[in-house]
């Protein structure tokens, strides 16, 4: 095995092995995200140690590359999580916005 795969072997366990520890505690994130993750890393250890799983992929979906297939899904996954995110965070400030009047008019009506 070369010395970049087997750092990324390394480096796959040790996420993985976040992931898992971070499921254990307290502080859950959505459960399908946490399965989602899950499955995408075991993924790509499984494609780290058997490389040849790639050239399956290539001739069943008639690709060109799976590299190509790889990096296109790559782009897709991350510009649909920061979408997720940018929602997320315009419904936040939204409620943290209604909370801020509902507090000012609270407020405003104590010290009449």
């Amino acid at each position: 095995m070369d010395t970049t795969i087997i750092i990324f072997i390394i480096l796959n366990i040790g996420i993985l092995t976040y992931i898992l520890n971070h499921i254990k505690t307290k502080k859950r994130i959505h459960n399908l995200v946490e399965v989602f993750f899950l499955f995408i890393y075991i993924c790509l250890t499984i494609i780290l140690f058997f490389p040849n799983i790639l050239n399956v992929v290539e001739e069943i979906l008639n690709i060109p590359s799976a590299l190509n297939l790889m990096i296109y899904s790559s782009i897709f996954l991350a510009y649909l999580f920061i979408y997720n995110l940018y929602s997320k965070i315009e419904s936040q400030r939204e409620e943290i916005t209604k909370l801020n009047r509902e507090l000012a008019l609270m407020s405003g009506k104590k010290e009449k």
